[in-house]
């Protein structure tokens, strides 16, 4: 029809195709619309599914705004032929309360609705989102609130991915009844790529890029688990919830900060590779695979070491605040159970250092020793029975690890002692003083174990009247036994404050006798450092903790 028009009025059309220069002035106002349009979706936070409203309610504003080519008058005025008015136009994205009417409502029920402002109708009324249903209503009976916007973490009907509950029945011999234990996941096969995530993720030794991920990731509310009365409310997660597309890649990142924090080095050229070198003990090497870690080098013991457990909470960090007086409660419970349950002492110990202001990492290793606790209930301190004629000695253990704490770079020392072959006494405490060495830390935990001993000397003599002897006391540190004993290297000791050679008279006195022990016999280790799921193990047996399985 075109082509036919120019031929009759012998006019002639030239233009290039696919090329918007010959379009400029319609391109132009078109890029202005679309600029427009990505600012107001920005600046009120509104999802990309609202662009077709926004993109009215632009075109809306701009043919009530005056332009330069028609010389100070709006395009509405030039083409309507009046002037139109602006002063029903609101702030785009404001929060509006919608009016409920009374057949549309129960007596008690609140009289308007929550909605988001996104454009004008040409009846007159506004256009309202409903952020709820998902959809657009037109009304009138409005009463908007130009300074608020809505507040899309609360958002109830956000897109959101579903959960499941997997149960998983665990019988045991020693229980007739089966336990039925429940895990929730994330229904991450019915994630939507560029709607719920963005890319898939799987780390391995081949993997090319690694990029972090700063993602909102909403679950519905798991079956069977709804929360009466707000069944359409979502859940905002925290942390990677285990089948979501973006767990591994937020376990990568997790993994990849923790591995260069402990001083290894990210190969460039392999991916998922970490390298570790010292001068004097070698190399170690750590092989990435998901959430599998290999691990190799060129000294066994030097792999050994690394392997040991490393945790270490600290007070100073950005993590988030949690309710201290529900983490006390916490804590004093686990004090209470310390008293019958020694392989408890260090670690409930050390979570104690954090009352005043506790972490979320404070409160997960809480919890942790919860668990522990609930898989060892059937565990306790064995009293065997002794023959009357069999002789009960009093034997102590004492250990320290020098600077434990990183913060204040003080030690801890721990104790215990056993009599006719049963622990009864043990402490693990931090030393109130700095030690400048090893053997200087062990002969302050000497010092403290000593005033225990001579008060549990004086306990047993005055209940049993036996014939008083002198109590054992275990070291595996030779330079404590010899400073004991004798004032001998006094250039390197004279700092020690005169307290703590309170060990070094009752020695003298005969109240104590020093043994030396290896340190693989040393009980009181486990007061005073995290160990080796196979040394825990075996420390614990060696205390006098047994199950009541092992006793039938």
């Amino acid at each position: 029809m075109y082509m036919d028009q120019c031929k009759l009025t012998q006019m002639e059309s030239h233009h290039i195709l696919h090329s918007k220069w010959d379009y400029g002035t319609a391109e132009r106002k078109n890029r202005t619309i679309m600029n427009m349009v990505r600012c107001m979706l920005k600046g009120k936070h509104q999802p990309k599914e609202l662009w077709g409203e926004v993109v009215s309610t632009t075109t809306y504003t701009l043919n009530r705004c005056p332009t330069k080519r028609l010389k100070g008058i709006t395009p509405e005025e030039c083409w309507s032929g009046h002037k139109s008015s602006v002063n029903h136009m609101i702030v785009f994205g404001s929060v509006a309360y919608k009016h409920t009417s009374d057949q549309f409502r129960k007596k008690l029920d609140d009289k308007s609705t929550t909605m988001i402002l996104v454009g004008y109708h040409s009846t007159g009324g506004y256009k309202l989102y409903d952020p709820i249903n998902k959809n657009v209503v037109i009304s009138r009976d409005v009463v908007i609130d130009e300074l608020k916007e809505w507040d899309w973490n609360t958002n109830e009907k956000r897109n959101s991915v579903s959960v499941m509950i997997e149960e998983i029945s665990e019988e045991q011999e020693s229980q007739p009844v089966s336990e039925t234990q429940s895990k929730i996941g994330a229904k991450g096969f019915v994630q939507k790529e560029g709607i719920d995530y963005d890319e898939v993720f799987a780390h391995v030794t081949r993997m090319e890029t690694i990029r972090p991920i700063d993602e909102e990731v909403y679950v519905a509310q798991p079956p069977g688990y709804e929360v009466k009365g707000q069944e359409s409310k979502v859940y905002k997660l925290k942390k990677a919830l285990y089948g979501l597309k973006q767990a591994p890649r937020a376990w990568n990142k997790r993994i990849d900060k923790f591995i260069n924090e402990i001083g290894f080095v990210k190969c460039i050229t392999k991916q998922g590779v970490y390298v570790k070198k010292d001068a004097a003990k070698g190399i170690i090497v750590i092989c990435l695979y998901v959430d599998d870690l290999l691990i190799t080098g060129s000294n066994e013991s030097y792999i050994s070491e690394f392997k040991k457990p490393r945790l270490q909470l600290t007070k100073c960090t950005d993590e988030e605040d949690i309710d201290p007086t529900f983490y006390r409660k916490l804590i004093g419970s686990l004090r209470y159970l310390c008293n019958t349950r020694l392989d408890l002492a260090y670690s409930v110990g050390i979570v104690s250092r954090f009352m005043e202001r506790p972490k979320s990492s404070h409160l997960i290793e809480v919890k942790r020793l919860l668990r522990y606790v609930k898989g060892t209930i059937y565990y306790g301190i064995v009293f065997p029975a002794s023959d009357r004629k069999k002789e009960c000695k009093l034997v102590s253990y004492t250990y320290s690890n020098w600077c434990g704490d990183h913060e204040d770079i003080k030690s801890t020392a721990g104790y215990m002692f056993f009599y006719g072959g049963a622990p009864i006494s043990w402490c693990s405490k931090k030393e109130p003083v700095v030690a400048l060495s090893s053997c200087e830390a062990e002969y302050i935990a000497a010092s403290l174990s000593t005033c225990q001993a001579i008060w549990l000397m004086n306990l047993i003599k005055e209940i049993s009247q036996d014939k008083r002897e002198a109590v054992i006391l275990k070291i595996d540190n030779v330079s404590d036994i010899n400073l004991a004993k004798n004032p001998i290297a006094h250039g390197r000791s004279k700092h020690i404050e005169l307290r703590f050679h309170y060990l070094r008279e009752q020695v003298n006195n005969g109240n104590l006798a020093l043994i030396h022990c290896r340190s693989e016999e040393q009980v009181a280790e486990l007061l005073t450092k995290a160990v080796i799921v196979q040394v825990f193990e075996k420390l614990r047996s060696e205390m006098g903790i047994e199950t009541v399985d092992n006793m039938n």
